[in-house]
């Protein structure tokens, strides 16, 4: 028979509540959206949304769309599509800085706003949203490939309209916040052919952030990441032709430096320096990231774009980052009739000193994050348990070394308490039912398997050791008993592991004492 291996399968739940946090925290993008003034613009946006572009005729082309100039811009989460001509404020404040500088009218300017989901993440409604983006399914990742989707047609159309034309249009592509995930996307999956045509890309908030990128400016601290750039496997890699884009990171934006925020320590809390990119810029230079954005693109056009590169403002970092922590170790905790499991560990041998830790789902999850010297603990409820989880040590320098720790206890279909009711799931497959015991108690384990059920079962300990070796057994439709009077010789969670191939309903309780 095939157990199944312990394994995460549910959305962790202290994931869903330190995420509610980025719920929180993005829904401001929505008022900021709604209460900052409106893009002066006589026309809304230019095409209500559809997963492909409006087609034209060849009419149209020629009255219309026949211009040198196309800017292409992407709002972010939540932002209204009705207002600041379908941008949103920032990408609305790039856009008027750098039609300004080049000199642009709306005569030889083709205009268009992404007419994506921009799902909003906020709200008690928005937390599946918030979870997915982080574990990389779900509603907010549907949305990012709507506006790729959106974005992608719209670069094609300009295309066929170019050929109709008989002329070129230089094209600039700009994104904010979930706007800036899907034109960095976008971008960067363009061939050599299509690439060549974009004069530019301006990038706000970028949760992918890559802080090594030729690409990034602005006062970010270099060692830190985007907030949904973990694990390091899903920060954006580095642009192609990367001289064309300018991505712009505030160093106390969450977005696109994450949660754990250095001064104070601690979760960080504060949007302000995600939603000002339009108003700020930073010590160095107080001009608006956008307008500063504006200016970099400005001068970059598909004929010269190899001859400027643009170099990041950032600081060095002050130090270098820490090592990764060592001695994991794992236990559990038993809060009411609740079995969690607690992860300890010490700080990293040697090298710079550690000032905290993240703690992450290896999906990318951020599970918490802890202010400390030295040692570190946390514990994660039980029928929450992933597989394993990344343990990363950081200080001012940004984040270091990770510690990957593979819990041994896995995570139950259905919790039994000891001379408690019986349990019951559906079966039809492999299942698993998890009992706390201590040491030198005994267990006894009955179950009512579908009549003719060919079954087998095993009893793992908390160590994931079998202790009870895999047995077959054929079910006769009434109670029948397992393992009777196994003698505890550890505490901690007990697994009692069935394959039932029949369908039915298996029931199964635990007695002893």
């Amino acid at each position: 028979m095939n157990f199944r291996q312990a394994g995460a399968r549910r959305t962790l739940i202290m994931a869903a509540a330190l995420l509610l946090t980025l719920a929180g925290l993005l829904s401001l993008e929505t008022s900021a959206a709604q209460s900052a003034s409106a893009r002066p613009s006589t026309a809304g946006p230019r095409t209500a949304f559809s997963t492909k572009a409006a087609h034209r005729s060849a009419k149209q082309v020629a009255a219309v769309d026949c211009k040198p100039y196309a800017i292409l811009g992407t709002r972010g989460s939540g932002q209204a599509f009705d207002t600041d001509g379908g941008f949103g404020p920032q990408v609305a404040a790039f856009v008027n800085s750098y039609m300004g500088i080049k000199r642009l009218t709306t005569a030889n300017t083709l205009e268009w706003a992404n007419p994506y989901p921009a799902v909003p993440v906020a709200g008690v409604d928005g937390v599946p949203n918030a979870v997915s983006a982080s574990l990389g399914w779900g509603t907010y990742t549907n949305s990012v490939g709507l506006g790729q989707i959106a974005l992608s047609n719209e670069l094609d159309e300009i295309n066929t309209i170019e050929n109709s034309c008989g002329t070129s249009t230089t094209i600039i592509l700009a994104g904010y916040s979930q706007g800036a995930q899907v034109t960095g996307n976008a971008y960067q999956a363009l061939d050599t052919t299509q690439r060549s045509g974009i004069g530019g890309v301006a990038l706000f908030g970028d949760p992918l952030f890559n802080p090594n990128s030729q690409s990034a400016r602005g006062d970010f601290t270099p060692g830190r990441v985007g907030a949904l750039a973990h694990p390091s496997s899903r920060i954006r890699p580095e642009f192609p032709s990367p001289q064309k884009v300018v991505s712009y990171c505030h160093g106390d934006d969450p977005i696109c430096q994450g949660f754990f925020s250095f001064s104070p320590f601690g979760l960080t809390t504060s949007m302000t320096g995600h939603l000002n990119y339009q108003s700020t810029g930073d010590a160095g230079n107080s001009t608006p990231y956008t307008t500063r954005a504006a200016q970099d693109l400005a001068g970059i056009t598909p004929s010269s774009a190899g001859s400027q590169l643009l170099m990041r403002t950032a600081a060095a970092a002050d130090s270098t980052t820490p090592s990764a922590p060592t001695n994991p170790q794992v236990s559990v905790s038993t809060p009411g009739n609740q079995v969690d499991a607690v992860i300890s560990w010490s700080g990293p041998a040697s090298g710079p000193a550690v000032q905290g830790y993240e703690i992450y789902a290896t999906n990318g999850a951020l599970l918490d994050d802890i202010v400390s010297s030295g040692p570190g603990s946390v514990t994660l409820p039980y029928m929450e348990l992933p597989a394993a989880i990344d343990i990363q040590s950081v200080n001012s320098a940004g984040e270091g070394g990770t510690l990957t720790v593979n819990l041994g206890t896995p995570e139950p279909d259905m919790v039994m308490t000891l001379n408690g009711p019986a349990v019951s799931h559906s079966s039809g497959g492999n299942l698993d039912f998890s009992v706390y015991a201590t040491a030198g108690q005994t267990i006894s384990i009955t179950a009512t398997l579908p009549s003719g059920d060919d079954a087998g079962y095993l009893l793992a300990a908390p160590s994931g050791d079998y202790v009870v070796p895999s047995t077959n057994v054929t079910g006769t439709g009434a109670s029948q008993t397992m393992i009777s009077s196994f003698a505890v010789p550890t505490t901690g969670v007990y697994t009692f592991y069935i394959s039932s191939p029949a369908s039915g309903t298996v029931t199964v309780q635990a007695t002893g004492g």
